[in-house]
């Protein structure tokens, strides 16, 4: 059956993100999961309408996602496979990069920005602090 997934072989993510793509024709039978470096496998939600999918699958109810937060497979290339059943229909090799925590709060930094101000020469100091709500 066709399918697409939404992460390019090799892209590189970190925090919160998903695991996405469609489905032709899952059966009742089966569930589509999604396994990290060949761990346990992970329950998809599939069934979103894709109005895309219609000229290709006949339907729009083959849309599916997997939240997750990608720091939590740590830094460095994983691979990820997606299944229908016992079927592989998706596989790639995603780079994570991660700030050494699965949540990262509590960040602060002052940096100069030239020309901040367009006609005001001097440097603008920006204060920028990272927060993160849970």
């Amino acid at each position: 059956m066709p399918w697409r997934s939404h992460w390019p072989t090799h892209s590189v993510q970190s925090g919160i993100g998903y695991v996405s793509g469609w489905y032709c024709d899952l059966l009742a039978t089966d569930t589509l999961t999604v396994l990290f470096n060949g761990g346990e496998p992970n329950t998809v939600l599939y069934g979103a309408s894709r109005n895309d999918t219609v000229a290709v699958c006949g339907d729009a109810d083959n849309g599916y996602v997997m939240p997750l937060n990608w720091n939590d497979l740590g830094d460095g290339l994983h691979l990820v496979e997606v299944f229908a059943g016992d079927a592989l229909i998706a596989s790639a090799g995603v780079w994570v990069k991660t700030f050494g925590t699965a949540f990262h709060t509590g960040a602060a930094a002052t940096v100069v920005i030239q020309d901040f101000l367009p006609g005001r020469p001097e440097e603008q100091l920006v204060s920028i602090h990272l927060l993160v709500l849970i």
